[in-house]
């Protein structure tokens, strides 16, 4: 299920434009662009939003912060899962989840970054749903579950600095950061 957030605030969209940036602030990497800012936010700023932002959301502090860099392949572009040799490096953009059980069988996200809510029940198998970028957490969800673990039900605040579709696995981050919480 897709909802509007129950927090009321807006997303960080602006806070991530880069077609107001001018050619010096951009460098080119994997096929696509990067912002780079004077100042960008580190991992403590972006976890403290998110800490803020969930107390915001759910009107308590959360009970775990986990966060997972982005990262880029300085050799080995897609050769890891056909025994090639791979070498990553992690870039010093996050993605963080602030986190709370619930009471639920239920998993409520929303992303600061889209503005979007995500909600779906553990009590049936996991289907894909929208958002698109859910089904990210959905997977890791699903991993865990195949494996025997019983995930509880939580709500979730995730925020990034991580440029999605930018090449430097945002996917990746998103789902390290949830087995992170689980």
């Amino acid at each position: 299920m897709v909802g509007t957030s129950r927090c009321d605030v807006p997303h960080a969209s602006s806070r991530r434009n880069h077609q107001d940036a001018s050619p010096k602030q951009k460098v080119a990497l994997s096929e696509s662009w990067i912002i780079l800012t004077e100042r960008s936010m580190g991992l403590a700023q972006v976890a403290e939003q998110a800490g803020e932002m969930f107390t915001k959301c759910y009107g308590q502090a959360p009970k775990w912060i986990a966060a997972a860099p982005g990262r880029v392949n300085l050799i080995g572009e897609h050769t890891d899962y056909n025994d090639g040799f791979v070498l990553l490096m992690a870039i010093e953009r996050y993605t963080v989840i602030a986190a709370s059980r619930n009471p639920k069988r239920e998993i409520t996200l929303h992303s600061v970054t889209t503005g979007e809510t995500a909600n779906f029940n553990l009590r049936s198998k996991l289907q894909p749903g929208e958002p698109s970028w859910s089904n990210y957490v959905r997977g890791v969800v699903a991993g865990f579950q195949q494996h025997g673990a019983k995930v509880a039900g939580f709500d979730a605040v995730i925020d990034s600095t991580v440029p999605f579709g930018g090449g430097v696995s945002s996917s990746a981050a998103l789902e390290v950061a949830t087995a992170t919480v689980l």
